[in-house]
């Protein structure tokens, strides 16, 4: 049977291909569980294209 623990520590090798880390670190993920035998994974998708676009057009002025 696969751990909650193992499926975790495989989501860290998952980079966010816009900012270069891994998903857990980012909070990409909220939640990890087994419920009748599957698992299911709560993905939070962040869409960080604009925000860093205009925090790097401030900064850069």
């Amino acid at each position: 049977m696969v751990k909650i623990e193992d499926i975790v520590n495989k989501l860290r090798e998952v980079t966010d291909p816009e900012l270069g880390y891994d998903i857990i670190s980012l909070g990409e993920i909220e939640d990890v569980r087994e419920e009748n035998g599957e698992y299911i994974i709560k993905f939070l998708h962040i869409i960080t294209s604009l925000p860093i676009y205009i925090c790097n057009f401030r900064t850069n002025r």
